[in-house]
């Protein structure tokens, strides 16, 4: 959340395709809404979550009323929309996300979202606002959506740190 940038937490809501399940991942509209908790699990097994490291999956951390596991996957709605949405296993090496550190001139520690496939490059993820919604989306837009954590309530003290950084 950045407060001012014109938006606030992410949310669970219902899919671009007009489905119910499952649910597509989106900004909520106010920036004084920190959205639902989030759990990140690294692809390596050191229980410590790295900027710029390949994630096992990213999940929201609360019930939905949809079958659908609440991980973090790609759903392509056309050849030109391509949506964070759930419903996502985690885990794959050739399918993933990564949290990477962003330079802001700014005194707040920004990051963004980017979604790897294969050995290309990584596309940020970015905002992509239909019906006034804003969706979380993939190479449809060129401008990376910036976040800066927040601890959630009742979670494990989890840090995001540099991938050059040791702990």
């Amino acid at each position: 959340i950045i407060r001012g940038a014109g938006g606030g937490g992410l949310t669970l809501v219902e899919n671009l395709n007009g489905s119910i399940c499952p649910l597509d991942v989106a900004q909520l509209s106010f920036d004084v809404d920190n959205g639902l908790p989030l759990t990140f699990w690294p692809l390596r097994k050191d229980d410590v979550v790295r900027a710029s490291a390949d994630l096992h999956m990213i999940k929201f951390s609360t019930a939905t009323m949809c079958p659908q596991s609440d991980v973090w996957e790609v759903a392509h709605y056309n050849n030109s929309v391509t949506i964070v949405t759930t419903g996502g296993a985690g885990g794959s090496i050739v399918d993933r996300f990564r949290i990477q550190k962003h330079d802001m001139s700014t005194s707040l520690s920004t990051y963004k979202f980017v979604h790897c496939v294969g050995r290309r490059a990584c596309d940020n993820v970015g905002i992509l606002i239909e019906n006034g919604i804003r969706y979380l989306g993939v190479r449809i837009v060129l401008d990376p959506h910036l976040v800066v954590f927040k601890k959630a309530e009742a979670c494990q003290n989890r840090k995001v740190t540099s991938h050059h950084e040791i702990y």
